[in-house]
Order: structure tokens, then sequence, then C-alpha cells
């Protein structure tokens, strides 16, 4: 399509003449009205609609069925029988007949912990919270149910058995152990080890033993158990 450009136009516009100030009329060729007729009809090719001769709401016909095929209501650029899919995390998906919200949902605490769900995503806050703990005393839960527990146990014990308490219950007394003792002045003369006697579910049982000469005491142990 092009503005008219014959003789008499002003600036690409149609006018009437004025013989006062010589000001021709403006000139209407083919080249503009078959211009002009053929955007019309490129406008009903791309509806699908024939033109048809005494029928003047066909360009009001294309439009509108142009526009409902863009909101996906009719026959145009995208049929209402299309759908938006989705696979793997992504989920949401339906036909564009209205909108449509895509989601991938996120992965709690314990769905990470318990390493069992596979349709929702990991996030760092989610892995933080799962695996959080004091470096003192603590535990956390690993993909797949396997249970870390670490603590320690300070106080002055003499040469005999001590009782701890685990953060957390296992669920299986087959847990492996391992105790350290403590001396923390440094003092050679305190031959204590740490040994393990007995364990359930919940607590642990210790005996520090004196090996050689001088003081006996003990500051503790610290100890790190892991199983289910």
């Amino acid at each position: 399509m092009h503005r008219i450009d014959t003789d008499g136009h002003v600036n690409g516009l149609f006018t009437d003449g004025n013989p006062q100030t010589g000001q021709a009329a403006t000139l209407v060729d083919a080249a503009w009205l078959n211009a002009l007729q053929e955007n019309v009809i490129s406008v009903l090719t791309a509806a699908n609609i024939n033109p048809v001769k005494g029928n003047n709401g066909q360009l009001a016909a294309a439009v509108i069925a142009l526009i409902a095929g863009v909101v996906g209501t009719g026959g145009g650029s995208v049929p209402t029988t299309r759908q938006l899919l989705t696979t793997g995390l992504l989920t949401g998906g339906s036909s564009l007949v209205s909108d449509v919200n895509l989601d991938v949902p996120k992965s709690t605490a314990a769905m990470v912990t318990a390493g069992v769900n596979d349709a929702t995503a990991i996030t760092p806050l989610a892995l933080a919270t799962a695996f959080g703990g004091s470096l003192s005393s603590g535990y956390f839960v690993m993909p797949g149910g396997l249970i870390l527990q670490w603590g320690t146990v300070i106080g002055s014990y003499a040469e005999g058995s001590v009782l701890a308490t685990l953060p957390t219950s296992f669920t299986d007394t087959g847990y492996a152990l391992t105790i350290t003792s403590i001396n923390q002045s440094g003092d050679t003369n305190r031959d204590v080890f740490a040994q393990r006697v007995s364990k359930s579910l919940g607590t642990f049982t210790t005996i520090l033993n004196w090996d050689g000469s001088g003081s006996a005491a003990s500051d503790g142990f610290e100890y790190i158990a892991i199983g289910r």
C-alpha cells in the first residue's frame, strides 16, 4: 500500500481542490485503487474467506477470525487444538484456550533427606535446611535415609564407664561409632583411651581406660556415628 501520489495531492493526502488558491483536486489513479483493493483482499485470503460481491461485512469478519485465531478461540493462525505440553519436572501444560501457568515444583527439606521423590527440584534453601547442624553436636539425614551424628561430651571423668545420649535415635542398632578421648591440657601422663561398651538406638556407653602411671582423669570424649 502507498499514500496517494498523483497530481493534486498534498503531502500524500487527498484534497478537493481550491480554485481561489489554484490548488487542483487530487487525481485518483488505478495504481492507488488497486493497492487499496489488494490490501483488503489479502486480509480476506489470510482468513480463508472468498470475496463475494455485495457482501460488505467480509473485511470485518476476516479481522475477527484472525484475532480469534491468535487468542486460540477461532480458525486463525493458532488452532484451538494446539496444546502446550510439558516434560521432565515442568508441570502445568494444557490447551491454549486460556492462559497457561507453568511450574517447577520445589523439594522440601524432608524430601531432600528422604531421597525418594523424583519429581521435584532441589533448591539451595532446601539443601541448607536439610543438612544444617551445630559443630559441637548434631545430625543430618542424608538422601536415602543414612544418618550422620556427632557430638562432644565434656567433663572431668575418672576411669570408668560413661553413658552418652545421641542427638537423635537411630532405627537400627547396627550403626558404626568412633570415639576419641579428649586431653585438653596436653598432659602426657593422661594415658586415657575410650572404648565403646554397648549401644542402643538413642544412647551408647563408653569406658574410659587408664593405661600407665599418673592421673587417670579424662576431659571427656568426642564421637561420630553413622547408620540408619
